[in-house]
C-alpha cells in the first residue's frame, strides 16, 4: 500500500513543497565574487518553520485548519520575497542566487496546495 494514495492533489503538492524548500536550503542563497553561499550558512533554515504545520497533517492525514495553513504560506513567502530585496546593495547590485527564489516557488505550491487540500477518509 503506498502512502501517496491516501493523499489528495493538494497533499502531494504540500509535500512537495516541503521537499522543494528542504532542498532550496542547499543551493545559492547569496553570491559574493563568485563564491555561493546556502541557506544554512546564511542562517535562513528558519524559514522552515512555516512549512511544518501543513507537512505534519498531510503525512499523518488530519484534517487541516486551512486559516492557519494559508498564514503558514503566506509567511513564508512574505520571509523569501524579503529576503531577496535586502540583499540588494549599491556596488553588486541583487547579490541573491537562486535559492530565495526556489524559496519563494515553495511557498506559493504550498498556499496552493492548502488550498487544493482534502483530506482523505
Amino acid at each position: 500500500m503506498s502512502i501517496k494514495r491516501q493523499w489528495s492533489i493538494g497533499g502531494v503538492i504540500i509535500v512537495g513543497a516541503g521537499i522543494l524548500g528542504v532542498l532550496s536550503m542547499f543551493l545559492g542563497w547569496v553570491k559574493m565574487s563568485s563564491i555561493p553561499h546556502s541557506g544554512i550558512q546564511q542562517r535562513t533554515y528558519f524559514y522552515l518553520i512555516f512549512f511544518i504545520y501543513p507537512v505534519i497533517v498531510t503525512l499523518m492525514n488530519y484534517s487541516m485548519n486551512k486559516l492557519f495553513g494559508y498564514i503558514c504560506g503566506v509567511f513564508a513567502m512574505i520571509c523569501g520575497i524579503r529576503y531577496i530585496v535586502t540583499k540588494e546593495t549599491f556596488y553588486f547590485g541583487n547579490i541573491s542566487s537562486v535559492g530565495p527564489q526556489m524559496f519563494t516557488l515553495s511557498a506559493v505550491l504550498l498556499v496552493i496546495g492548502v488550498f487544493k487540500y482534502k483530506k482523505r477518509i
